[in-house]
């Protein structure tokens, strides 16, 4: 009889370092990124917004509670596509853009634009996470009554940028609370 020589099965097929049992995803690579890498399952992106999104609110509820302030989460967070625009409070939706929203307190994004980000690979997922952060930089400045003052639209956009640095400040110290 002819001996049959058996290969040992790969633990690790997609070669992503976890493995068996372990590896939800065994043929598609998990994307180390320090977002749900146990898994073995590549991120989607919206578990990257909703990661941030519970982050970014969570940090502003502490820094007005801190200046005894009172806080309102946004109403709604939302994604939208060029093909699917919708109506919100404020407008239709813009093509490749993500906006705050005052009259319904919201923030929405065109879910193209996250993945191009996401795609560019040179911002990584914090790419994504500065335009929500800037966005609920937004949200930070109406409820601090800021946009009722005589500012140039450039210099509320640039305090937003300003506010999604503290929240960038915030994640590098370490202080997440995801």
């Amino acid at each position: 009889l002819p001996t049959v020589v058996q290969e040992p099965l790969d633990t690790d097929p997609d070669q992503d370092d976890i493995l068996g049992e372990d590896d939800q995803c065994p043929t598609e690579p998990e994307n180390l990124n320090n977002i749900f890498d146990t898994d073995g399952c590549a991120d989607v992106p919206q578990d990257l917004i909703n990661l941030a999104a519970q982050d970014i609110d969570q940090f502003w509820e502490v820094e007005f509670a801190e200046g005894n302030f009172p806080y309102e989460s946004p109403g709604t967070l939302r994604g939208y596509s060029d093909s699917r625009p919708i109506q919100t409070a404020c407008a239709v939706s813009i093509p490749d853009n993500a906006f705050y929203c005052p009259v319904d307190n919201s923030i929405y994004y065109d879910e193209g634009l996250i993945r191009a980000i996401l795609r560019a690979r040179k911002f990584g997922d914090f790419g994504t996470v500065v335009v929500l952060a800037h966005e609920w930089g937004h949200l930070a400045q109406a409820e601090l009554g800021l946009t009722q003052s005589d500012f140039w639209n450039i210099e509320l956009e640039l305090q937003a940028d300003c506010f999604a640095g503290a929240y960038g400040r915030y994640l590098a110290q370490g202080k997440a609370i995801c």
